[in-house]
C-alpha cells in the first residue's frame, strides 16, 4: 500500500509540473512569435529597419527564456532556432529583405511549434 501512495504522489506531482511547464511555455513563445511574425510583414510591406527591430526584441526575448526551456525541452529545436536568428542577422546586415523575411517567417513557425509540443492536447499523450 505505501508504494502504491508513493506512486500516485509521484504521477500527480509530475501531473501538476507538466501543467505549469505547458502553460509558462505557451505564455513565453508566442510575444516571440507574434514578434517575428510582424517583422516578417513589416519587411515585405514596411519599414526595414523597424522589422530589424521587431526581430532584435524578438531574439532579446528567446535569449532570456531559451535557458529555462532548455530544463524541459528536447534541444535540437532550440539549436535550429539559434542558428535561424543567426542567418536573418546576416540577412540583415546583407540587407536581403525577402530572405530576412523568410527567416523571420521560419523562426515564427519554428518557436510557435516549440510551444505547441509542450502544450496538453490529445497527440502530445499519445
Amino acid at each position: 500500500m505505501k508504494r502504491f501512495v508513493i506512486g500516485l504522489v509521484t504521477l500527480t506531482f509530475l501531473f501538476f509540473v507538466s501543467l505549469f511547464v505547458a502553460s509558462t511555455t505557451k505564455q513565453a513563445y508566442e510575444p516571440i512569435a507574434t514578434l517575428l511574425e510582424k517583422a516578417s510583414d513589416t519587411t515585405l510591406h514596411g519599414s526595414f529597419a523597424e522589422a530589424i527591430e521587431q526581430a532584435e526584441k524578438a531574439r532579446t526575448l528567446w535569449e532570456k527564456r531559451k535557458s529555462k526551456t532548455a530544463i524541459v525541452a528536447d534541444h535540437t529545436p532550440m539549436e535550429e532556432v539559434d542558428l535561424l536568428f543567426t542567418e536573418a542577422e546576416i540577412y540583415a546586415k546583407a540587407e536581403e529583405k525577402p530572405h530576412f523575411a523568410a527567416c523571420c517567417a521560419q523562426l515564427a513557425s519554428a518557436i510557435q511549434n516549440m510551444a505547441d509540443a509542450h502544450t496538453m492536447n490529445l497527440w502530445n499523450l499519445l
